[in-house]
């Protein structure tokens, strides 16, 4: 309700500062941060876990969950529509065409 006004207060503080001293100031209060610039800025992040998934007859490599499921971790990736016509079938299921109200 008031991110702008947040913002604007966060903008003022860190102004003062040059990024890397802010990051060591957040570093230093244990408050997660990071100086993520491109999408390559991400890909090297020391936190970032790959995995490999196989997708069709290829592997590739994701990004990895930061969290772990009592399932375990994905293996396949699912193709482009692979699942389309149930995932479909199940949401015209759970729909139920509105009433015209009489005119």
């Amino acid at each position: 309700a008031h991110r702008e006004e947040l913002a604007d207060i966060i903008n003022q503080c860190f102004s003062a500062y040059e990024s890397q001293q802010i990051i060591e100031r957040l570093d230093a209060c244990r408050i997660a941060c990071a100086r993520l610039n491109e999408v390559s800025d991400l890909s090297v992040h020391p936190y970032l876990k790959e995995r490999d998934v196989t997708m069709g007859e290829h592997v590739i490599a994701i990004a990895d969950l930061p969290v772990r499921r009592r399932t375990g971790s994905v293996d396949v990736a699912p193709l482009a529509n692979q699942h389309g016509k149930a995932i479909r079938a199940e949401f015209a299921s759970h729909h139920t065409p509105s009433k015209k109200s009489p005119s």
